[in-house]
């Protein structure tokens, strides 16, 4: 069987099987449904739903979490939280065969030699990444419209700067910036693909790749501007989400067998208008050792921690080995810097800034799955780039290499 076909029978196979798995049930995952769904986006969509804007039952404006989720759907919610839920189970289903069929798009530029018959299973259907098709959550839109700009934006890797690369990179910054409106981790994706683009399109010009990054930063922003202008309104911050210090907050609040964690546990750890930086810094002075300790197990939880805690273990026997994998593909990239092609570079740009934000909040896997698959198509192209360094004596090439 030729290879093409093998990959075009792949990608219809799995992603017939993830929609199949999100059809099924993808809510079905989670004993009970997401807090997030509960609080924000459920409500929210009910009041869109009525015309009442992106509000609580109080009127009180949903600040916490930007509403394209809830945008999203609105159409389809009732009353009932749970039976929502199941309501949403085909649309998540769309949504899941649809970045399916991104992911291959992303791995047929960036890895052209690897077979997508190998590749696609692991990038849709590792285990760790399936309760992403819970409707509860946000994750699964934000990966679509994340990939979605990012094969976009690859897009125009492939071609000589111009006016129509130049549109190409804002249509990009256009789903980047939906996908900071569902989840406001893609502000840090977005910025990290700014980035490459400013260092890694090397076959355009210093004066073009200038160009290309303040397009795609200024679309983005200009997307982000309404909500966060209504945000800034109520709160009096311009910001995407009221979110932040709380979040880093929480996020350091969880161990309590290093001496640092169990004092940022203490409520007294927090007067009234303190930043978590400024509180953290105190206690590093205090508790240096503990600290560190607090913060490299921090920097490591977002490859296998979990809310609840109940399956860490599991967990981190599957995803450490990617973890270790990627630090080596960072090292190498660093190491052949000249000949890296833009996508890998955009890739493990958008993962390591995904990362750093996580690390930053609360520090669990949820967060950094939606760009999981990235770093794994990267790692495939190391790894033949690696063969073909040592057993055919050429390197290979990516788009816009």
């Amino acid at each position: 069987v030729p290879a093409a076909r093998r990959d075009r029978v792949a990608v219809v196979a799995v992603a017939c099987a993830i929609l199949s798995i999100a059809a099924l049930g993808g809510d079905r995952f989670f004993p009970l449904l997401s807090p997030d769904f509960v609080a924000s986006y459920h409500p929210g969509a009910l009041s869109l739903q009525r015309g009442a804007g992106y509000v609580l039952g109080n009127g009180e404006l949903i600040t916490h979490r930007p509403p394209a989720y809830s945008a999203l759907i609105a159409p389809l919610v009732v009353e009932d939280a749970h039976a929502s839920a199941v309501r949403l189970r085909w649309l998540l289903a769309l949504l899941a065969a649809a970045n399916a069929l991104l992911l291959a798009g992303i791995a047929r530029r960036v890895a052209p030699g690897t077979p997508l018959w190998l590749l696609l299973p692991l990038l849709v259907l590792w285990p760790p990444l399936l309760p992403l098709v819970n409707p509860g959550g946000s994750e699964m839109l934000h990966a679509v419209l994340l990939n979605a700009g990012l094969l976009v934006l690859l897009g125009s890797a492939a071609r000589p700067a111009g006016a129509r690369a130049l549109g190409l990179v804002a249509l990009a910054g256009a789903l980047l910036g939906l996908a900071a409106l569902t989840r406001v981790i893609g502000l840090a994706a977005a910025a990290a693909a700014a980035l490459a683009l400013l260092l890694g399109w090397r076959h355009w010009s210093v004066g073009w790749r200038a160009a290309g990054a303040a397009t795609l930063v200024g679309v983005v922003a200009l997307a982000l501007l309404p909500w966060a202008l209504l945000v800034q309104a109520h709160t009096g911050r311009l910001s995407v989400s009221s979110a932040g210090p709380a979040s880093m907050r929480d996020g350091l609040e969880r161990f309590p067998r290093f001496e640092a964690g169990r004092e940022l546990a203490d409520p007294q750890s927090w007067p009234e208008g303190d930043r978590p930086l400024v509180v953290l810094r105190e206690v590093a002075q205090r508790h240096p050792a503990s600290t560190t300790g607090l913060l490299a197990l921090k920097l490591v939880r977002p490859w296998y921690a979990t809310d609840s805690g109940r399956h860490d273990a599991r967990l981190l026997l599957l995803n450490l080995p990617w973890l270790v994998l990627t630090l080596l593909a960072g090292a190498r990239t660093l190491a052949i810097w000249s000949r890296v092609p833009p996508g890998v570079l955009l890739l493990l740009g958008v993962v390591a800034a995904c990362w750093l934000s996580a690390f930053l909040v609360l520090s669990i896997f949820r967060y950094l799955a939606p760009v999981f698959p990235a770093a794994v198509i990267a790692l495939a192209w190391h790894a033949r780039d690696l063969w073909l360094q040592r057993i055919q004596g050429g390197p290979e090439r990516g788009v816009g290499a």
